[in-house]
């Protein structure tokens, strides 16, 4: 069994990877919060489920340099040299590239340029003022921290006798996992429950489609010291809401009593698969709103079919949440 339910406090934050076409580029955004949620079912149609999320930081292609790959130890005519870069996450070649340039700069009184080919995918150093310029990638200092094989170099060998090198290879943006997926087919809105109203109401409401939607309020921590200006960010405020759709029963005024008084009402949606009637332990689940008021009531003509339009706002009571997503 797994149980989800509301969270007040300590909401972790994530990183998001896109690896567009699987080879082709890399998005990457850090410090990202879910700050919305929205699972969706209309009778008889797939069951979706969408996310929103917001970082404070956004990536290209992204290099990530640790500790064990900061230094780049190179012979000139003016010496020998260990270039430092900073270990952290590039938000592209480009900026890798300038860094290095600026390390390897900053340690030798020669000049250097370092570049990142956009049609290659290869780092390029070159020198414009010594007439010796050798990459000790094998056999220099800091050999076992070289960041050589990051950007694309064969350490296997210093690189010598000239004055500009290339990457022996290109960058790789290709997912390193693997994914696995279940053999479960999607999830059908067919012989789902709905259930409006007490918690001894069992009688199916019958929607023709049920959107139900969490919304999260993000603050952001403005710092004029942090490279995008947001040094994190805060989640300060959530609404969970469910909208239903369904024809209006004759004789049938409970739902307009509910949101003409205020009355507290709860809902359940429970999805899945079933056989012989019962539901298939793995395959199924249920979304429960204990505590919630009807905040619009609203009539419509869907096809000349009379249809009431219902939302319900939780609120937290007792210290319950106001939601609850289950799976069995």
């Amino acid at each position: 069994n797994v149980l989800y339910k509301p969270a007040n406090e300590d909401h972790p934050t994530f990183t998001t990877w896109y690896y567009q076409a699987n080879s082709g580029f890399i998005e990457m955004m850090s410090g990202s919060r879910t700050v919305g949620m929205t699972i969706s079912a209309e009778g008889g149609q797939l069951v979706n489920t969408s996310f929103d999320i917001e970082g404070i930081a956004y990536y290209w292609d992204p290099i990530e340099i640790t500790s064990s790959d900061i230094y780049l130890d190179f012979t000139d005519d003016a010496g020998t040299f260990a270039a430092q870069v900073t270990a952290q996450f590039y938000k592209d070649p480009h900026e890798l590239a300038s860094a290095i340039q600026t390390a390897m700069n900053g340690v030798s009184t020669e000049t250097y340029t370092a570049s990142y080919s956009d049609s290659t995918g290869k780092f390029t150093i070159a020198t414009s003022t010594s007439s010796l310029f050798s990459i000790l990638w094998n056999t220099g200092t800091n050999a076992a921290n070289t960041i050589g094989d990051k950007i694309g170099f064969s350490i296997a060998a210093d690189d010598t006798g000239a004055l500009t090198y290339t990457s022996d290879s290109e960058q790789v943006w290709s997912a390193p996992q693997t994914p696995s997926y279940d053999s479960t087919s999607p999830l059908a809105a067919k012989s789902h429950e709905a259930l409006v109203g007490d918690f001894d109401d069992f009688a199916c409401y019958n929607p023709s489609s049920i959107t139900i939607t969490g919304t999260n309020t993000k603050s952001d921590l403005l710092s004029v010291c942090a490279d995008s200006g947001k040094e994190g960010s805060l989640i300060t405020a959530r609404e969970i809401t469910v909208d239903l759709v369904a024809r209006i029963a004759k004789h049938d005024a409970d739902k307009f009593r509910r949101f003409r008084s205020n009355e507290k009402t709860q809902f359940a949606y429970h999805f899945g698969e079933k056989t012989g009637g019962n539901w298939v332990a793995g395959k199924c689940g249920g979304f429960f709103m204990p505590t919630a008021t009807i905040t619009s009531h609203t009539i419509q003509d869907t096809d000349n079919v009379l249809e009431i339009a219902l939302t319900l706002t939780g609120y937290v009571e007792s210290g319950l949440g106001e939601a609850y997503l289950g799976f069995l």
